[in-house]
């Protein structure tokens, strides 16, 4: 079981076949939950980063506050409970292909908000096609390596017909 492991082939497909498994739980979560998790990337910027898990996809926003006063954390519920991000029709949106969104919420009182929607169809899929070809590909030896090194035959005498 060691030898499966020893190329660096194998242990990226490993790791991509993890992360298609968090991509996928979350995917399928996010059809039961609605998950919200809130951010700054500086310590005292005026913006926000939010991350969304619904509905099958996920939305980030970036918050640009005129004023402090927001925090950042962790919530999740229940779909029962019809939480709302936005209203999508409120957004302009400026680029949109199939379930891939990016638009702009001009003025919600606080800040003007940046949206961008991925489905995670988009991330899980092609993170498993990556990992089954790691897995599944040729370990790294090479072909002109198993022909240099023949398995001994016996020698075939004349008159004698190998079986």
């Amino acid at each position: 079981m060691g030898e499966f492991f020893k190329t660096w082939q194998r242990k990226f497909g490993v790791m991509t076949l993890l992360m298609t498994l968090v991509f996928t739980a979350g995917w399928v979560r996010s059809y039961v939950l609605f998950e919200k998790f809130c951010f700054r990337v500086e310590r005292f910027s005026t913006s926000h980063q939010h991350l969304y898990s619904t509905n099958g996809q996920i939305w980030w926003s970036r918050l640009l506050e005129e004023q402090g006063g927001l925090h950042c954390n962790w919530h999740c519920s229940n779909k029962s409970s019809n939480v709302i991000i936005c209203d999508p029709n409120e957004i302009t949106w400026q680029w949109k292909v199939g379930e891939f969104e990016i638009g702009e919420h001009p003025d919600i009182g606080i800040g003007r908000v940046t949206y961008a929607i991925i489905p995670y169809w988009s991330i899980a899929l092609p993170l498993a096609a990556v990992s089954a070809f790691l897995l599944l590909s040729n370990s790294g030896k090479s072909p002109s390596k198993e022909l240099a090194d023949p398995a001994p035959f016996a020698p075939i005498r004349q008159g004698e017909f190998p079986l």
